[in-house]
């Protein structure tokens, strides 16, 4: 079972990520902003990360670009949610394990895949 903290100013898209993910067996951490996230991140370290490219405060890309900036967090498996696709690209390249248009059927399959691998790791 992994840890995996799911970052999203929108309860909702919270609660059905987190909801999703837990269906594979994983424990879930939330929070609201990307401060939170970093404290969290920084307390105790999930196995993988779920983030709203959008956020009030940090963005998704820049806790995205702290995470791979930590020696202690680089490793992690961070996704970047947005609902403009125009920002794949930059979170790719910046290192995201992958990238989730919101309500896309590209999303849920994509919340399939990594609760499979973090079963296999």
């Amino acid at each position: 079972m992994a840890k995996v903290l799911v970052v999203d100013d929108h309860r909702d898209m919270r609660e059905v990520v987190g909801h999703l993910l837990s269906l594979h067996g994983h424990s879930i951490e939330m929070a609201e902003s990307g401060e939170d996230a970093w404290e969290q991140l920084q307390a105790a370290p999930p196995d993988a990360v779920v983030v709203d490219q959008r956020l009030p405060g940090i963005s998704g890309m820049e806790l995205l670009l702290r995470i791979r900036q930590n020696a202690k967090l680089a490793h992690l498996a961070v996704v970047l949610c947005s609902g403009d696709d125009s920002e794949r690209d930059a979170a790719q390249s910046a290192g995201a394990y992958g990238f989730w248009l919101k309500g896309s059927d590209k999303m849920f399959e994509g919340l399939e895949e990594l609760g499979q691998s973090l079963n296999r790791e």
